[in-house]
């Protein structure tokens, strides 16, 4: 028996794409008739030659395919105590970069995938949640999502999978908006056999990660000592160091009771206790030990006509800073329903509501930089330094109490988003299926801020002008993205 491979060609036409299917037979059976003609029978061999797959309007190789897609399956987000879909994605991708570019809870993170793709503009992919392409947004110069980011209030309890299109082959489907790659996000559904109920839920705890070694009490005290000294030995002829604080301001001609800091030392500092004044440890003060609580119910299943996923969540995160929180509450649902062999259709509605609290913790010159900068001997205790009936420690060159600022200013944001896609499907022929979708993707945003004239400026100021030191705004944004989408397509 001869043994031989056959290959055929079939032509598909896809569109305007022709495409090529290229099938592999060999031998399986060769008989000589009496009528002397070679009978052969072919079977399917199982070393098929390279795969050709449609991607948007052309083809490629399914190995090159493969290769630019990163797959993260849904299990492993049990595994993490994580806020934010974005999180997940932190170190478990090869050539995808996931950056904080903010501390506060919930605050978005920013995603490159293999490395910057725009000089002028943005460089975070485009996101795609069940088949819906979510509007596109970059960081600004500080870090922060001015206007919001695709992937604010999604539930990373009701993820399935994440897959991420790393090139442009891959992504082509896309067009330009996948310059910078695609994040495909897919929700749970319910799976056939008895309907399930879930319940989810963990606690956990937040701290810093480290303490900067800053002066304690008796080390700021020793090199203001030193740096007086120096000052006042410089400032004149015959000052020395060991001349009192008496002599000192007889030399200067200060009154009885008057103070020259530049010159003169504060007497406490040498007794015992400090005479009365009190050392701050202010990295101590502002940061706690913050709760993180998540609670997730779920209800799934599906039958031969309806398919469904149904879940109520709610998280609650402290930050690491005192006065610095994130609340959310979201849900969704998900049904399909086939009506009969050839109707398909359903609903995705995902709406959810999320509370940010940040007096104004990060930055420059915000609260957490006041804060390591604050002296560690003040004449009062923490929260009470240089606000409402207090005055400064005139040795400090600090300001406002940092600890008081955190726990009397207000910086509130509050995110109503409603993600809701409503689609139907039908079989015109066998390959040949009719699909509709519409989309909306929803967000009401506002943020309001005040800071009362009792933390702010000299106690001085704070009695005789108090409008001055107040200060609030109020503000807000409505984004609105709706498509309709209306294709007919061999599958």
């Amino acid at each position: 028996m001869y043994r031989c491979e056959w290959i055929y060609a079939i032509k598909t036409t896809i569109g305007s794409t022709l495409v090529f299917q290229y099938l592999s037979y060999t031998t399986q059976e060769a008989v000589v008739s009496k009528a002397g003609l070679l009978n052969i029978k072919l079977a399917e061999a199982d070393n098929k030659l390279d795969e050709v797959v449609v991607v948007g309007y052309g083809t490629q190789k399914k190995g090159n395919v493969t290769g630019a897609i990163a797959t993260f399956k849904a299990d492993k987000l049990e595994e993490r105590p994580i806020v934010r879909v974005d999180q997940a994605l932190v170190g478990q991708m090869a050539g995808v970069s996931v950056k904080q570019t903010n501390g506060t809870p919930g605050k978005a993170f920013s995603i490159q995938v293999r490395g910057t793709g725009s000089i002028s503009a943005g460089n975070e992919p485009l996101y795609v949640l069940d088949g819906f392409p979510l509007a596109s947004a970059s960081p600004n110069g500080s870090g922060n999502f001015s206007t919001g980011n695709p992937l604010d209030n999604i539930n990373p309890n009701d993820i399935e999978s994440i897959q991420v299109l790393k090139d442009a082959s891959a992504a082509a489907i896309y067009g330009s908006r996948a310059a910078n790659g695609v994040v495909l996000i897919t929700t749970k559904r319910g799976k056939s056999g008895k309907p399930t109920i879930t319940l989810n839920a963990y606690t956990g705890t937040v701290e810093r990660s480290k303490k900067l070694d800053l002066l304690n009490g008796a080390e700021w005290i020793d090199r203001a000592t030193e740096m007086i000294n120096a000052q006042w030995v410089a400032s004149g002829t015959g000052r020395t160091a060991s001349q009192t604080t008496e002599q000192r301001r007889s030399i200067l001609g200060l009154g009885a009771g008057q103070f020259n800091v530049t010159y003169m030392l504060d007497d406490r500092w040498t007794q015992p206790g400090y005479g009365g004044l009190n050392v701050i440890d202010w990295q101590d003060e502002i940061f706690r030990t913050g709760l993180t609580q998540n609670y997730q119910l779920g209800a799934s299943g599906a039958t031969e006509t309806v398919n469904y996923y149904v879940s109520g969540n709610y998280t609650k995160q402290e930050g690491m800073v005192t006065g610095v929180d994130y609340t959310s509450y979201s849900a969704r649902t998900n049904v399909e329903i086939k009506a009969n062999d050839q109707l398909r259709f359903g609903v995705n509605l995902a709406p959810t509501y999320s509370i940010t609290n940040d007096p104004g913790v990060e930055g420059k010159d915000n609260i957490l930089h006041q804060a390591l900068s604050m002296s560690p001997i003040q004449q009062d205790l923490a929260g009470n330094v240089n606000v409402f009936n207090s005055t400064q420690y005139i040795w400090s060159v600090t300001t406002n109490d940092p600890l008081a600022k955190l726990q009397n200013t207000i910086g509130m944001t509050k995110k109503f988003r409603t993600l809701g896609t409503v689609f139907g499907e039908y079989k015109i022929l066998d390959g040949l299926t009719f699909k509709t979708t519409v989309n909306l993707d929803n967000t009401d945003n506002t943020s309001k801020s005040y800071t009362p004239y009792t933390i702010t400026g000299s106690l001085t100021t704070r009695n005789t002008s108090p409008n001055v030191g107040t200060s609030g705004s109020y503000g807000g944004y409505r984004k609105r993205l709706r498509t309709g989408l209306f294709p007919a397509g061999r599958k």
